[in-house]
């Protein structure tokens, strides 16, 4: 297995890890949204909010992922196919 190709799989892997940490903290914050809607609580709020920064944050990790593994297949990176000779 070549460089490239163990590079590849890095990048490949980072975008799943991600995209299950962003489908997790959404689930979560679907589920913090329906129980403050039920009752409504300034506690209840708060763990709405915290969701909502948890998935914001993973959010931003996917994109990045996401981002690398485009630039990576486009050539636009360090190791790109368009740069190599």
């Amino acid at each position: 297995m070549t460089e490239d190709e163990i590079e590849q799989r890095k990048i490949e892997a980072r975008v799943r890890l991600a995209k299950g940490s962003m489908d997790k903290a959404g689930k979560e914050l679907e589920e913090a949204e329906r129980v403050a809607k039920e009752s409504p609580t300034p506690f209840k709020r708060k763990l709405v909010n915290q969701a909502k920064g948890r998935y914001s944050k993973a959010a931003q990790v996917f994109d990045r992922a996401v981002g690398d593994k485009m630039k990576r297949e486009l050539g636009g990176g360090k190791d790109g196919p368009g740069r190599r000779m």
